[in-house]
């Protein structure tokens, strides 16, 4: 929730050369939904310099490093990235520590979890942070340098997805899932492809193999869901694509496009 005098206030005060970000006050779930003014509302506690998620940039700047990195995706550190990038540019980003602007309304967080159905990445928010710490560590500035960056989705190829061309059935059988998530780019160009992970009942003699072996012959619907969800970020993030997930079955619908 916005101060009402944010705007008014602010605008004046910033520059072209500098980024500013705010600390937010985190309001409880019983606080979130009481119908009063922005200075009524109270808080449970406030963000720190770590939470760079209101900022305000200068435009030319983030055009510079090339934008937010779009290999993030989940929750977290897309903001900190970019905060990392411009400082290794030179600019100054400014936490504007004793200002408060912002208050952050209770929510739940079904988006980070795979319990719901909702399509979540079990271990990108971690993968995540080690990017971070690379860009920190190697004081990187440019981001998106083997992949487009802003683009636009062309709606009439997302029109194409309600369609499939080609369909095809794999187990959770892990060579299986590497081989056909390989095999994509081969598939075929401009063809909309649907890609059904399916559970079937692995046998005793599997269960045991599984057992016994350091590494899984058949894979969970998470490791499944990880693997492919890895792929799409590292690769086909660009592509009009659709996906859906439970413990039973996944798709995927992708279009491979020139």
């Amino acid at each position: 929730i916005w101060h009402p005098d944010f705007l008014e206030t602010m605008m004046p005060q910033l520059d072209n050369k500098s980024t500013s970000y705010f600390p937010v006050g985190f309001m409880s779930q019983e606080e979130s939904v009481k119908d009063v003014s922005f200075d009524q509302r109270t808080i449970k506690f406030m963000s720190n310099e770590e939470a760079t998620g209101i900022s305000i940039f200068p435009v030319h700047q983030l055009l510079e490093i090339n934008g937010f990195d779009e290999f993030y995706h989940g929750w977290g550190s897309e903001d900190t990235d970019v905060h990392l990038r411009l400082r290794n540019a030179g600019y100054e980003v400014r936490f504007r520590e004793n200002e408060i602007y912002f208050k952050h309304q209770w929510h739940e967080k079904a988006y980070r979890s795979l319990n719901q159905g909702s399509i979540f990445h079990t271990q990108l928010e971690k993968i995540n942070h080690q990017r971070t710490e690379i860009v920190k560590k190697h004081k990187l500035v440019q981001s998106n340098l083997h992949h487009s960056f802003g683009l636009m989705p062309v709606e009439q190829d997302y029109g194409r997805l309600e369609t499939t061309e080609e369909l095809i059935s794999v187990n959770f059988e892990k060579n299986n899932v590497i081989a056909t998530l390989a095999s994509l780019p081969i598939m075929g160009l401009n063809k909309v492809i649907e890609i059904r992970f399916i559970k079937e009942e692995v046998s005793w003699t599997d269960k045991i193999k599984n057992y016994l072996k350091p590494k899984q012959y058949f894979l969970d619907a998470a490791a499944v869901n990880d693997m492919i969800l890895l792929e799409i970020v590292n690769r086909y993030r660009n592509l009009p694509y659709f996906y859906s997930y439970s413990k039973e079955s996944i798709s995927l619908k992708i279009m491979l496009c020139e």
